[in-house]
């Protein structure tokens, strides 16, 4: 199954490595537009939720969503971005 993961971080300045490096450790992923990844994971959403949370600030947001299969895309790399997506979604 894959997640897409998006957040507001409201901090300004503020750089976020330790979530980039969660985001990536959760299995395959896509940095796919600025503040949205999409990772390969067995889930459930809450799972990816309470390993993201300690990276954040009280004050950010986050959602994790389930995909299916019915997707598209605009504008993204045919190689990499939408080559990923037909694999792991």
């Amino acid at each position: 199954m894959s997640y897409l993961i998006s957040y507001d971080l409201k901090q300004p300045g503020r750089d976020y490595p330790g979530l980039q490096t969660a985001i990536e450790g959760l299995g395959p992923h896509i940095h796919c537009l600025e503040s949205v990844w999409i990772v390969a994971h067995l889930g459930p959403s809450t799972l990816i939720e309470s390993k993201l949370r300690p990276f954040l600030d009280a004050n950010d947001k986050l959602i994790v969503v389930a995909m299916s299969k019915d997707w598209t895309t605009y504008n993204f790399n045919q190689i990499t971005e939408v080559s990923w997506l037909r694999q792991y979604v």
